[in-house]
């Protein structure tokens, strides 16, 4: 069983709950299962009420054995709690006892570099009844600027002893506690120790074993400057034991560590790590443990690989570079890469598979943030893939690009037959383009082709003012692997609207833009960057005048046309106005909804666009008189409320080219979410609602 990070000190009194790896979910391990409660039956019922105060009554006879021995003697004192834990010295013995509840917290200060020795103090004089080797510790690591702070777990039943790596200087807390009802003292001692390392070959495999509770140490002098890629083979094939490991890097030359891991993932608790190491740099790796086994067999894996996330590779115009995906191991391989842009420059990047590659890029923006990520993932076509990255010439500041280089099928594969080695060989190159800019006036229709992977194309229009510009991209691409979903073009507003990289604001193959009488700038591509034979689109531009219709008496929303068969007909072109009331939280099939009729004949092209009010979001749709989903509406690109730049406009537009001659709907209903998950209670926007409609 797994023990994950997220520690709560007082659910030690319900058994021991602890962090392997800084990044895991908690769980807890409860010790009080199959555990016996060691209640002192001992006590004399006669025992005299004017005994020493100070004596506890439940106290186990052995007690005064431990309190009378250890350097530093806490009681049945709750410490640590919600306080300043006991300081111990290196070298003090320590101990407390525990009557069922609580946990007691020390505090030692160690040095980077030095190993910790916490040992059961050897009392033969204890009582029978208490249980030091039921007690477990959980050691805290002080967090530092390079790392955050985690735990160890040390656990009596295994060894009688273990031993903790100090990567980081500061203060460790050892807390002490027991399964809940336990009653007995405990007592350990601490001292300094001194550990040779090994000196081992990098590349090479090397096999030991932490069954003894202590740490192993294994020297190496750098024979390239690359990334070093260390990884511990525990609980996992070939060697399958219970060991949870500990990897530290240690610079010799600096005394200080580079890196640590105690998990690989979520799911992979063996650890590893990826760190740069410099040619004839004298490093140590460390193999600690996140919690003592007597199982503790591993194998450490050493190779050295062309880059890592914290240690990318740099390029820029005019460079390229010659690299391998190498052979797979707990997990596929990428390459990592790291490519700076200014503001109106534009760069292509090129990646060529050589034999059996089939090259897969995911780049992100540096600059994006977690919730709001600016990020590409890059299909290949045959044997290459490409993207552009680029900034609009008015943003304020450059940004850097992360990109990831693998191949497709470690992507895609469900079955982990994740692929790599000397096959998989690639070359990536970078060169600055001079986009071609094209104008383009309403009403354009024509095909675009996209040349190669990673093209985009740019082109400019004039959009009057109160115009509704749409934007309508449709394609035929065959692809014969199932395995992609292919995606439809889109139009990206992010090369004239300010909004950064050619990655921002990625539009549906439909999409809208609300004119303000100046000229627009867009770019065209493939969702996945794709291109080459056969990907053309048939693009149609057009600019509606949604103010300038002869619209007639509006048409209200109202509680009589909620069903298709009770639709408000609609004469084209007509308004309809009205709001959404506020509702308390409703399921799915409360959400509000007004149908309108329309008749249209086969080729008509039918707007609607709406305005609506402050924080009111609307959803517009066409359905048959089934009510099946034929069309549904697009929010317009981002643009801003005039004279408010905090306050972004939430309005939809639709356009929907008849297929046929007959009835058809227009549904409206407000913009609903599902704040739990696990609920089927729905919230919906409410306020006024303004809808234009009317034939192209």
């Amino acid at each position: 069983m797994k023990w994950r990070s997220g520690l709560l000190v007082g659910a030690l009194t319900m058994g021991l709950a602890v962090g392997c790896g800084g990044e895991d979910d908690p769980v807890e391990l409860n010790q009080n299962q199959n555990q016996e409660n060691h209640n002192n039956d001992n006590q004399d019922p006669n025992q005299d009420p004017n005994q020493d105060p100070n004596q506890d009554p439940n106290q186990d006879p052995g007690d005064d054995d431990f309190a009378e021995a250890v350097d530093v003697w806490t009681g049945s004192d709750i410490v640590g709690e919600g306080g300043t834990p006991t300081a111990i010295d290196i070298g003090q013995s320590f101990g407390g006892r525990y009557d069922g509840e609580g946990t007691h917290t020390y505090a030692v200060e160690l040095e980077a570099g030095e190993i910790l020795a916490l040992s059961i103090f050897d009392l033969e004089e204890a009582a029978e009844d208490a249980i030091i080797d039921d007690f477990h510790v959980v050691i805290g690591l002080p967090e530092t600027e390079m790392f955050a702070a985690a735990q160890r777990a040390y656990s009596p039943q295994a060894n009688a002893e273990r031993e903790l790596f100090a990567s980081r200087t500061g203060t460790y807390t050892l807390t002490v506690g027991a399964p809940t009802g336990s009653d007995a003292g405990f007592a350990f001692t601490t001292e300094l120790r001194q550990t040779d390392a090994e000196p081992i070959d990098v590349p090479g495999t090397v096999s030991g074993d932490l069954s003894d509770a202590r740490i192993d140490k294994y020297s190496f002098q750098a024979t390239e400057s690359m990334v070093l890629d260390a990884e511990i083979f525990g609980l996992r094939p070939p060697v399958e034991s219970s060991l949870d490991s500990v990897l530290v890097l240690w610079d010799a030359d600096n005394g200080e560590a580079i890196a640590e891991n105690a998990d690989i993932s979520d799911e992979i608790f063996d650890s590893a790590i990826q760190a740069s190491v410099e040619v004839d740099g004298n490093y140590i790796l460390v193999v600690d443990s996140w919690l003592n086994t007597s199982d503790g067999a591993y194998e450490l894996v050493t190779d050295y690989v062309a880059s890592s996330p914290d240690a990318p590779i740099v390029l820029g115009d005019g460079d390229s570079y010659e690299g391998t995906i190498e052979e797979p191991g707990a997990d596929f391989y990428w390459d990592y890469f790291s490519i700076a842009v200014e503001p109106g420059e534009y760069l292509k990047v090129h990646v060529e598979g050589l034999d059996d590659l089939e090259p897969f890029i995911y780049a992100i923006d540096d600059a994006s943030s977690f919730f709001f990520a600016s990020d590409a993932q890059v299909l290949p076509v045959g044997n290459e893939a490409g993207l552009t990255l680029g900034l609009n010439e008015n943003a304020e500041q450059g940004t850097s690009f992360t990109l990831q280089v693998s191949d497709i099928q470690n992507v895609l594969t469900e079955d982990e037959s994740y692929v790599g080695g000397e096959t998989y060989d690639y070359v990536i190159s970078v060169e600055a383009i001079a986009p071609e800019l094209v104008t383009l006036e309403a009403g354009f229709e024509d095909t675009m082709s996209l040349a190669s992977p990673g093209d985009i194309n740019f082109f400019e229009i004039d959009v009057a003012q109160d115009f509704l510009l749409w934007m309508d991209a449709s394609h035929d691409v065959d692809m014969d692997d199932e395995d992609f979903d292919l995606l439809e073009m889109g139009i990206n507003p992010g090369f004239a609207l300010d909004q950064g990289s050619t990655f921002d604001g990625m539009m549906p193959a439909s999409a809208f833009y609300w004119g303000g009488g100046d000229v627009v700038g867009l770019t065209f591509r493939d969702a996945f960057f794709r291109g080459g034979e056969g990907f053309e689109s048939d693009v149609r531009l057009y600019a509606f005048d949604v103010r300038g219709q002869a619209y007639g008496d509006a048409v209200d929303l109202d509680d009589d046309n909620d069903a298709i068969a009770d639709a408000s007909e609609l004469d084209l072109p007509a308004l309809v106005e009205g709001a959404f009331a506020d509702e308390d939280v409703i399921d799915e099939e409360a959400i509000p909804v007004h149908y309108f009729s329309l008749q249209l004949n086969e080729g008509d092209l039918f707007v609607a666009s709406t305005e609506n009010g402050p924080d009111m979001e609307s959803v517009l749709a066409i359905v048959d008189g089934d009510g099946e989903e034929l069309a549904n509406g697009a929010y317009l690109m981002e643009q801003y409320q005039e004279g408010d730049e905090d306050d972004t406009f939430w309005d939809t537009a639709l356009v929907f080219e008849a297929e046929a001659d007959g009835e058809y709907f227009l549904r409206v209903r407000p913009y609903c979410y599902q704040p739990d998950p696990d609920e089927p209670a729905q919230v919906c926007e409410t306020g006024d609602v303004a809808i234009s409609t009317f034939l192209h």
